[in-house]
């Protein structure tokens, strides 16, 4: 099976929720592979980051504003692919301010910068942790990923 943390960016929230579902530990995201690489992000395909002790492999993945569009447009994509619901799980991670990661990646882009990057991981880090490893854990509880 595939699992996607599905956000504004998939290498901001996303990234840290992927990470704190296959470690159950809480990490400095500014220390995390591919945390807030923009280049990453723009790129438009799902970012690998592991596979849980049941082999299946997490991604994470940026859809800009509309998260829970882009979550349908994925499951129904699922079905016309002939594929079964389970081979798939989009969990969709909202953090308060992920409107703004999109704004910020652009101006990565514009503006290199690690210390933007050092911003965003120390504000999640900070003020969003909590409520990302509740979404995480009852992510785990629903489907039984433990």
């Amino acid at each position: 099976m595939k699992i996607i943390f599905l956000g504004t960016t998939g290498v901001h929230h996303t990234l840290l929720a992927a990470n704190l579902y296959l470690t159950d530990e809480i990490c400095d995201p500014a220390r995390m592979q591919d945390f807030a690489d923009q280049r990453k992000d723009h790129d438009g395909k799902p970012i690998y980051v592991g596979r849980d002790e049941k082999g299946n492999e997490v991604y994470t993945l940026g859809a800009g504003k509309d998260v829970l569009m882009a979550k349908k447009s994925i499951e129904e994509l699922v079905g016309i692919l002939d594929f079964y619901p389970h081979d798939l799980l989009v969990k969709p991670i909202k953090v308060t301010g992920d409107s703004l990661f999109p704004f910020i990646n652009k101006v990565s882009t514009v503006i290199p910068s690690k210390s933007i990057g050092r911003v965003v991981a120390k504000y999640l880090k900070s003020t969003q942790i909590n409520s990302i490893a509740r979404q995480v854990q009852g992510f785990k509880d629903h489907y039984q990923l433990h």
